[in-house]
């Protein structure tokens, strides 16, 4: 027979193999005032997921196999899973969105991000997790959510997707045909966060524009870098600094461009047209928008 399953806010599953991660994490959550568990293997984990509630779960996933993630979302869906990996990418970590975690964190982390993206978890259970309304019920079709209408249950998990971004420096791709409001979601990410929406929401549609003035337009250029630069100017990257970014149709930009491009989303660092002096970004969400 089963015994009743505990509920306790403080709870957190850590689900990894590795006995020195175990360890390190268990003495960092213990001191934080944590009630920890550790689970060596999915069948271990699913076993406890039985008897116990926890609302936050690390689980370490090394190899690319999301199925320990599947069946944990399909044992739990009140707990807020957080993917720790010691290799990935940007499609690792939204294919980890994708399977129902809660955030994505990449080896080594520091403790500080371990604990804040608890804590954030946490904070996250109230409106979502903790109770058994459905999301399109959490978000209300009378009040917009950041400038969006809507209460269908498509709108309503692109509404959680947006919440679990905040706070967030990943680069975002959004896709979708002309005119399902693409732009409305870079906005609603831009100013649902508090930090990024004090900044400036700067877009440029980078198919309007011929290849001699985007690069211009996104990196900027000094004076005398070419015919007309009587002066130097601020590309679109500096105007967005500590903001957003948006990208209108990325897919038009020429090859050599998005080279430059994927070198400014990977080490956040960049020239203008005509200058050598290397320019760095400080906290920019970039949202790469280009239809399906």
């Amino acid at each position: 027979m089963r015994s009743r399953k505990v509920t306790d806010n403080t709870r957190v599953l850590i689900v990894d193999k590795d006995q020195l991660t175990q360890k390190s994490l268990y003495e960092l959550l213990s001191r934080s005032g944590y009630t920890v568990e550790i689970a060596t293997s999915k069948e271990e984990a699913l076993d406890l997921l039985d008897r116990k509630s926890f609302p936050v779960i690390l689980l370490s996933i090394d190899n690319g196999d999301f199925k320990i993630l599947s069946a944990i979302k399909k044992k739990t869906s009140d707990s807020e899973v957080i993917v720790l990996a010691s290799y990935g990418d940007l499609a690792f970590a939204v294919e980890s969105i994708k399977k129902g975690a809660f955030d994505y964190l990449l080896r080594p982390v520091e403790d500080r991000k371990i604990l804040l993206t608890i804590e954030k978890a946490l904070a996250n259970k109230p409106a979502v997790c903790r109770s058994s309304v459905s999301l399109s019920e959490v978000y209300d079709e009378k009040v917009p959510y950041h400038g969006i209408v809507g209460k269908s249950p498509q709108m309503s998990e692109i509404f959680s997707l947006v919440d679990r971004i905040n706070n967030s420096k990943a680069t975002v791709l959004i896709r979708g045909e002309s005119g399902t409001g693409k732009r409305l979601v870079a906005q609603a990410i831009h100013t649902s966060d508090k930090k990024r929406g004090k900044g400036p929401f700067v877009e440029i549609s980078c198919g309007a524009l011929p290849r001699e003035i985007i690069e211009s337009e996104l990196f900027g250029h000094t004076k005398g870098a070419f015919t007309g630069a009587i002066s130097d100017r601020k590309g679109r990257f500096e105007m967005a600094d500590n903001g957003t970014l948006l990208l209108d149709d990325i897919d038009s930009l020429s090859p050599d461009l998005q080279v430059k491009l994927l070198r400014v989303l990977q080490q956040k660092e960049f020239e203008r047209v005509g200058h050598h002096q290397t320019l760095r970004m400080t906290r920019t969400t970039v949202n790469g928008d280009h239809k399906l």
